[in-house]
């Protein structure tokens, strides 16, 4: 009874006669907070900012049963350089809402208020390693689930050992492999001494990169002896087992 009393307190609002947030947003406050006015059901939509959203986050748009889109509240505003998770979920006519937390949409606007487009997702599990010769072996897995849309490429970042940063200049760039989990990139020699970062991103066919800033380092082992440039052959002495 408990559980029954929770819920039905979860979306109707008597103490406030539905004058709530969401009460408004359900049109609750039509009838003074009792009932639930939308005997068909429909759409609630919420959103919050840089994660994902609660149940317990304010509606931020409704929609019919049978409508085919819903969109946000017209006082429900977006800031520049803010990345909005938008949820959605379907309410009955009783006005209990099913909690599947997989509805979810990812909404970001760059610094000019311009909406970034969708983005892949970032890699994963980077890790870099000493190679040959001063050089870098940089590992990375890609998964699709939950993706936006795929990335064609993956923009590879280094700091060369200050510290620092410059995402305008990748180091190199390696392509994606539709179904391919595992990716590996084998950098050039860097001087013996420094410890080198890195920084892998995805990136949409339309040129939208995801911002992640997941450094993976690794220090510069040795550098080889100079490469062989001449060979020769001799005859030896012949020896019997």
């Amino acid at each position: 009874m408990s559980d029954l009393l929770d819920k039905w307190l979860a979306h109707y609002d008597p103490i406030h006669r539905g004058w709530t947030l969401n009460g408004i947003a359900n049109a609750v406050c039509t009838t003074v907070g009792w009932f639930f006015p939308r005997i068909a059901g429909g759409y609630n939509l919420r959103r919050a900012i840089a994660r994902k959203p609660q149940l317990t986050d304010h509606i931020v748009g409704a929609a019919a049963a049978d409508a085919r889109q819903i969109a946000n509240f017209p006082w429900i505003s977006h800031s520049p350089g803010t990345v909005y998770y938008y949820r959605l979920n379907a309410i009955g006519g009783g006005g209990v809402e099913e909690e599947c937390a997989r509805n979810v949409l990812r909404v970001a606007f760059d610094e000019q208020g311009l909406l970034a487009g969708p983005l892949p997702n970032p890699p994963s599990s980077l890790h870099v390693m000493p190679g040959q010769n001063g050089s870098f072996v940089v590992k990375w897995t890609y998964s699709w689930l939950d993706e936006e849309v795929p990335p064609a490429e993956f923009r590879l970042y280094t700091d060369g050992g200050s510290g620092s940063f410059d995402y305008s200049s990748p180091e190199a760039t390696v392509p994606f492999r539709a179904g391919k989990l595992d990716y590996e990139y084998n950098s050039r020699p860097f001087p013996r001494g420094l410890t080198v970062g890195w920084v892998v991103r995805s990136v949409s066919a339309e040129g939208h990169e995801e911002q992640n800033e997941m450094v993976a380092s690794a220090r510069v082992d040795a550098i080889g002896p100079p490469a062989v440039t001449f060979i020769s052959v001799e005859p030896g002495e012949e020896k019997r087992a």
